[in-house]
């Protein structure tokens, strides 16, 4: 179901920024105008991570989440790619990526990743608490099996 256009009405009028973390995005997938900027979050040699604005899906997920997000809404969203997903740095990686999406003024966020490790959850919990205390709506993906998966089952 698409948005009613009084919502995507309201939201265009209230500025509303949508951000999608997942694989990333193919540009050339992307309708004209549903795409309003791309960054990717890579590890760093010296175990940081940094935002880089060379922007790729190798696995094409990203590219169909954004595209059906801004179909759906009516609006440009934005892409966060997670290079290199592994499970050693998945946290702090996704941490990097909604620290992102917070500095960045994004008000939604769709995270089609998460992990059933409750370490995981633990190490996401501050930024996503952060992220509720200044309104920003964090929809994180369920496990395909429902077991238990974070951010998805963080109170915030």
């Amino acid at each position: 179901m698409n948005a009613s256009p009084q919502l995507q009405k309201d939201m265009n009028s209230a500025g509303i920024r949508i951000a999608v973390i997942d694989t990333g995005v193919d540009v050339d997938q992307m309708n004209p105008g549903a795409l309003a900027g791309a960054v990717t979050i890579r590890p760093t040699s010296d175990g940081g991570f940094a935002v880089d604005c060379e922007v790729a899906d190798p696995v094409g997920h990203g590219t169909a989440v954004v595209r059906a997000t801004a179909d759906r809404t009516g609006l440009p969203v934005h892409s966060v790619g997670l290079a290199d997903w592994t499970a050693a740095d998945s946290a702090m990686q996704l941490a990097r990526a909604i620290t992102w999406c917070l500095e960045s003024g994004i008000r939604v966020i769709n995270i089609s990743a998460g992990s059933t490790c409750p370490s995981v959850g633990s190490m996401l919990t501050p930024i996503c608490a952060r992220a509720a205390a200044a309104g920003v709506i964090i929809v994180a993906a369920e496990h395909n099996d429902g077991l238990v998966s974070y951010p998805a089952h963080l109170p915030s």
